[in-house]
């Protein structure tokens, strides 16, 4: 599971992958994240707001 949700956050451009020579002279490659968690928080917040969200509306269930 981990694998494939990791091929598609390096599909769509949340993870990117870096080359970078280890202490051995071998070629690795590193999975880096593009952004952090912070900025996923101000877009969940961009996107609530948007949709005219209130964070202080209750819900009935």
């Amino acid at each position: 599971m981990n694998r494939l949700l990791r091929l598609m956050q390096i599909e769509a451009g949340i993870l990117v992958k870096k080359e970078v020579i280890g202490k051995d002279g071998k070629k690795l490659i590193k999975v880096a994240a593009k952004y952090g968690m912070h900025a996923y928080r101000h877009f969940c917040a961009s996107v609530w707001i948007e949709a005219d969200y209130s964070p202080k509306r209750e819900f009935k269930r």
